[in-house]
């Protein structure tokens, strides 16, 4: 039997959430999609995937732009937590949830821009997964 890594502790990421996912984590949603879609050139109607999405901060803003967005994220309540977003904002439809690791995730060639926001990478116990 393999033994889990450290960031597939549901447990640890549910206690950890208030701290990375707090009021004014929000609050700069905005600006930071703001910045993004300046710096990309990207257009709404755009494919966005947000590698590592968590809570769907970003994917969620996304979404409501006009981008179809798909948010990939490990932790199963963290994309529940975003699919409750996303129906609270009515942008559902405009927001594909997965639940997967972000080495393994893959559509080539599909989307138009992929964001891996803060620091979801550089903790893998082999190098070689960073």
């Amino acid at each position: 039997m393999n033994a889990k890594e450290w960031f597939e502790d549901r447990d640890f990421w549910l206690a950890y959430a208030p701290l990375m996912f707090d009021e004014s984590r929000w609050a700069e949603v905005p600006e930071v999609v703001d910045r993004l879609q300046k710096l990309s050139s990207l257009r709404p109607g755009g494919r966005v995937l947000d590698l590592c999405c968590g809570v769907g901060r970003h994917s969620v803003e996304f979404a409501r732009r006009g981008f179809a967005v798909t948010g990939v994220d490990i932790t199963e309540a963290y994309l529940e937590a975003a699919a409750e977003t996303a129906r609270a904002e009515a942008v559902g439809a405009a927001l594909e949830l997965v639940r997967d690791d972000a080495r393994h995730f893959a559509r080539p060639g599909y989307f138009d821009l992929c964001l891996n926001l803060y620091t979801s990478f550089g903790y893998f116990s082999r190098r070689e997964d960073d």
